[in-house]
């Protein structure tokens, strides 16, 4: 997903700022602005909207698995586990 080749990286995004996002909310700004520049270079398609999507939904799966996951995993090993009540 985000294994792109060094080089091709510049390329995509030669003078991508440094943003300073403080919350959520600015976070979801910064996003939703490079969503919007990516169709208005590619026109409002179809294609184009299932492609944000789908990038989009690439991104949630990809940071859950090399983020979250092994946040959580730490967690764990911290501070254990819950008991979960069992089913009957």
């Amino acid at each position: 997903m985000t294994y792109i080749p060094a080089a091709r990286r510049t390329e995509v995004c030669p003078s991508m700022p440094v943003c300073h996002m403080r919350t959520a909310g600015e976070l979801t700004y910064v996003l939703m602005e490079q969503c919007l520049a990516y169709v208005h270079q590619h026109g409002l398609t179809f294609c184009t909207l299932a492609s944000v999507l789908g990038a989009i939904q690439s991104l949630d799966m990809e940071f859950k698995r090399r983020v979250v996951e092994p946040y959580e995993d730490s967690a764990l090993d911290r501070n254990g586990s819950l008991d979960y009540p069992r089913g009957p």
